[in-house]
């Protein structure tokens, strides 16, 4: 069991985060995200031509690199340091594993490239508000019309749901959970943007009237669908660790250089507790995340388990390390103009995001209870 990453690895992750200090500092958050598409399309698509990083999680037949979890997960964390606006999470991760285990070939042929080269946008519509984070409880219905599935209902909180150029959707049918592709296109659909407290973060509610879709045939469409929202959570854990060292980076590097009463803050108990506390809590989330990644590449009977595991954990030590970065910067971090904030911003969206950790205590706590 590795909580180290290999040199490859290594190189994968300092090569991603040159390329975003260079190209996506924090600095440049609030311009990408205050125009559509809410993220920098030619970074997106040189990232995809330079290193290839849309196509670690799909098959080499497909154009893929045929990569793992564990390579995800360094990625992710790179991309969390600099609170980057990205659509990977919900392309690249959810809707590249959930195509590429379909066993329609005219599909994964059509569609599997056109994300790896970056020019396909997708996403995951699974959510319903009455359901909280439940996947498999699900209201939304495919009804057959002349041999064509058609969707009626609603999709809350859906991931880069206004970019998309595909959504895939969970419905039922016959009493059965079923995947569907839709072409944001198509006649019924309506997406309306979600306004949250990250702007970094595009969600979207998505509206089905009688849309036509086309069903991606899987052996299991529900284990499947809870297994990659799993493969999601651990991706979203990494990121999370990423904004939350950052975050802890920030505040010692502050403490160093602030004085008071003629010395670096840093130097106060106070201060050093804080940010020896913050170090111990990114570090145990560092683990979890890393554990769980290798877990999804080398035993899935314990993806579930591990996935909840790294998402508590790295949701508490993000909230923390970025409530505390504005502590420990005191006036400053309150401002607008200071980036502390979209650390905290970010910290909060996602410890909503894919269930928060309270709910995932309590996944952790049945399975071991089992």
């Amino acid at each position: 069991m590795r909580f180290a990453l290999s040199d490859e690895q290594t190189e994968l992750q300092q090569t991603m985060r040159a390329i975003l200090g260079a190209r996506a500092p924090v600095s440049s958050v609030a311009e990408v995200t205050s125009r559509e598409p809410w993220h920098d399309r030619r970074l997106w698509l040189d990232l995809a031509s330079g290193i290839g990083i849309q196509g670690l999680l799909i098959p080499e037949e497909y154009g893929g690199l045929g990569a793992g979890v564990v390579e995800v997960a360094a990625v992710m964390e790179a991309m969390g340091s600099v609170l980057l606006p990205s659509p990977y999470l919900s392309t690249s991760v959810l809707s590249a594993m959930l195509l590429a285990r379909g066993s329609d070939e005219e599909i994964k042929k059509r569609y599997l490239p056109r994300l790896v080269d970056g020019t396909v946008l997708s996403c995951l519509a699974w959510q319903e508000s009455a359901h909280g984070w439940d996947p498999l409880a699900v209201e939304t219905r495919a009804v057959d019309v002349d041999g064509v599935p058609q969707l009626h209902g609603r999709k809350s909180y859906v991931v880069d749901g206004a970019t998309a150029d595909l959504i895939i959707v969970s419905a039922v049918a016959n009493g059965s959970l079923g995947l569907y592709l839709v072409d944001v296109a198509a006649p019924g659909l309506t997406c309306t943007v979600t306004r949250g407290l990250d702007a970094t973060r595009n969600l979207a509610t998505i509206e089905f009237d009688g849309v036509p879709c086309r069903s991606i045939p899987l052996a299991d469409a529900a284990e499947t669908l809870v297994r990659i929202l799993a493969v999601g959570t651990i991706a979203l854990a990494a990121e999370q660790v990423g904004a939350a060292s950052a975050s802890l980076e920030t505040s010692v590097s502050y403490a160093r250089t602030r004085t008071a009463f003629g010395r670096p803050i840093g130097s106060f108990q106070a201060i050093k507790h804080l940010c020896s506390d913050n170090f111990i809590e990114v570090e145990a989330a560092r683990a979890a995340v890393y554990n769980a990644a290798w877990t999804a590449d080398h035993d899935v009977d314990r993806l579930v388990e591990v996935a909840s595991l790294c998402k508590a954990s790295a949701s508490d030590a993000l909230y923390r390390a970025a409530a505390d970065n504005i502590q420990i910067h005191g006036g400053i971090g309150f401002t607008w103009e200071h980036a502390a904030h979209l650390y905290f911003r970010r910290a909060r969206s996602s410890m909503a995001l894919l269930g928060t950790p309270s709910h995932h205590r309590e996944v952790l706590a049945s399975l071991l209870a089992q």
